[in-house]
């Protein structure tokens, strides 16, 4: 705001200066075009429906730059103003998806956690849950590098009789929502080598491993063998509370796979 008031002294000096020189001619008619193109700039600038450029949101843009390069809380006003200044509720969403990205390219996750609570609290229909969770997840990677590299291993001894096509892992939270947190197919597995899943094997990001470590939350690890003819089914709980290093290593020997009723 400041340099578009200073832009606009630049561009009246000269202006001014012919007014006041005592050899100049037709300055009334200089004086009413400087009036009137300066005063209804002046107008656009200061109404509530501009047609280019506002007032306000010159001021609201350098609120939230001051606010994010101090990296405290924006208040709840200037949040609201900022966000629901917009003609419909996916573009406010998205202006405040914009401040929250800002934020976070800033390291300021205060800033950015402040942001993400009231989009969170504003946007509850069912269309904003999945972009919330993205954005929980990348706050989250941000404040704690560390778990979003989290994992499990899992060696898996193949069922007796079973020439394998394919194998199924699915990682759920039990009692948790009806979503697993990983999901993995793998087709011609090689039991030789560790499976490896991550949170790239999220179904939902943010709703993934990395957020049950975080969380300490006790998993369901459910495996599916497709052989031939037969599958077989394994199953392990884990109680993630007892994890070192955000990573757990799971074994499926040969005599826990049970064979599936087709």
């Amino acid at each position: 705001m400041l340099i578009i008031l200073g832009f606009s002294l630049v561009i009246l000096l000269p202006i001014f200066a012919y007014l006041l020189h005592p050899l100049s001619s037709h300055k009334s008619h200089v004086f009413l075009i400087t009036f009137f193109l300066f005063g209804g700039f002046t107008f656009n600038f200061v109404s509530n429906k501009p047609i280019f450029g506002s007032w306000k949101l010159s001021y609201q843009s350098d609120s939230m730059r001051e606010i994010i390069h101090k990296n405290v809380e924006f208040p709840n006003k200037v949040t609201t103003e900022l966000i629901f200044s917009q003609h419909s509720h996916e573009d406010s969403f998205l202006i405040g998806t914009e401040i929250f990205y800002q934020s976070l390219d800033k390291n300021s996750l205060v800033s950015a956690e402040s942001i993400l609570k009231f989009l969170n609290k504003s946007f509850s229909d069912p269309q904003f849950q999945v972009p919330i969770y993205n954005l929980l997840a990348d706050l989250r990677d941000a404040k704690y590098p560390l778990i979003s590299s989290s994992q499990i291993l899992i060696s898996i001894e193949q069922p007796s009789f079973c020439n394998l096509d394919r194998l199924e892992v699915e990682i759920s939270i039990p009692n948790g929502p009806d979503v697993d947190i990983a999901n993995k197919t793998i087709f011609m597995p090689d039991f030789n080598q560790q499976f490896l899943l991550n949170g790239s094997d999220a179904v939902i990001k943010g709703f993934d491993i990395p957020s049950a470590f975080l969380n300490q939350e006790m998993i369901k690890i459910a495996l599916s063998a497709y052989c031939k003819n037969l599958t077989f089914f394994s199953m392990k709980v884990l109680d993630l509370k007892y994890s070192k290093d955000y990573q757990e290593e799971v074994f499926i020997y040969s005599n826990e796979w049970l064979k599936k009723e087709q």
